[in-house]
């Protein structure tokens, strides 16, 4: 697995893949990675814990950071001598001003924080974190609501090669180079989500279980309409909001083999699909055209037990009574 640097992303983006030489391509090996499943106020007390043994490094691109006892962590750990480092989104939708307080305390803090490039991507709405040999993948904030209100899921894993896949990407994105990250497993927007979730759900032979917040990409939404008509039974759980009012309007509640259901409480801020009972893909990405195409997104795809893919499954019946 290698990253290697693009003069443009749009070179990637002309190229044609098929979505069969991409799953065949895919290394479905052993891979020691743990899902964590929110909220839960005791994956914050870990996650504070992990910044606080932290002997290294911590590295986080995010695009809302508000949580104040990571704040607190992350500026204990810089007094200790650790290299802490932070890209932050200054363009946040709807509240552009939101992470200027914390930007401003990281960097009073003696700690190297940039803003996010918006010239590269219209948002960097990435949320992963590099501490020491750990790597965290999630699809919330590191905000209060994350922990204790949203449906959420996280990745944690010591996987050596996505480590250093993600802190290639990390180190590119906080000088603003470009970079085309090349994994088996990891899962990028701009570069390649669109092909490998679009291998994802054509790979799907029985059942496909997604908790997303957003869903509005028509593209994604045609590959639905083609995998309920080949008798794929699927279920969707979205978030209560404007967005999924319209969505629900497409009608696509109604077509053959599709349960959809939404959820005030927990606030559906997953970005989680399960397929056959075992194949998964967890991210930062919304399947909506921006976050595919031209956001700065990051996403795993593995293969997990039923136990481990349970987790997510069962929340659709919890969250949505699918």
């Amino acid at each position: 697995m290698t990253a290697c640097a693009l003069d443009t992303y749009e070179a990637h983006f002309s190229a044609e893949t098929h979505v069969r030489d991409i799953i065949a391509s895919w290394s479905y090996e052993t891979r020691d990675y743990t899902l964590w499943t929110l909220p839960d106020p005791e994956r914050l007390r870990a996650m504070t814990d992990m910044l606080q043994n932290a002997k290294d490094r911590i590295w986080i691109e995010v695009y809302i950071l508000s949580e104040k006892s990571i704040i607190a962590e992350l500026v204990s750990a810089r007094e200790r001598g650790v290299d802490v480092r932070v890209i932050l989104e200054r363009n946040v939708y709807g509240m552009p001003y939101m992470n200027n307080t914390v930007f401003q305390t990281l960097h009073d803090a003696d700690i190297p924080i940039v803003w996010a490039n918006n010239g590269f991507f219209t948002f960097t709405h990435a949320k992963f974190i590099l501490i020491d040999s750990v790597f965290i993948i999630s699809t919330g904030n590191l905000s209060a609501s994350t922990f204790s209100k949203n449906r959420e899921f996280l990745i944690v894993s010591k996987n050596e090669a996505d480590l250093a896949i993600l802190a290639s990407v990390f180190q590119a994105d906080f000088e603003r180079k470009k970079i085309f990250p090349e994994s088996s497993v990891l899962v990028f927007s701009p570069t390649d989500a669109r092909t490998k979730i679009l291998a994802f759900l054509d790979a799907t032979d029985t059942s496909l279980d997604m908790s997303m917040q957003s869903l509005t990409d028509p593209e994604i939404l045609e590959r639905l309409r083609f995998l309920a008509e080949k008798w794929v039974q699927i279920r969707i759980c979205l978030a209560e909001n404007s967005e999924t009012e319209a969505f629900l309007l497409s009608g696509i509640g109604s077509w053959t083999n599709i349960a959809v259901g939404t959820s005030k409480s927990p606030y559906i801020h997953a970005k989680a699909l399960v397929s056959d009972a075992t194949d998964i893909f967890v991210g930062s990405m919304n399947f909506t055209t921006n976050a595919l195409d031209n956001n700065r997104e990051v996403g795993v795809i593995f293969q997990s037990d039923r136990e481990t893919s349970a987790l997510i499954r069962d929340s659709l019946h919890e969250d949505c009574g699918l």
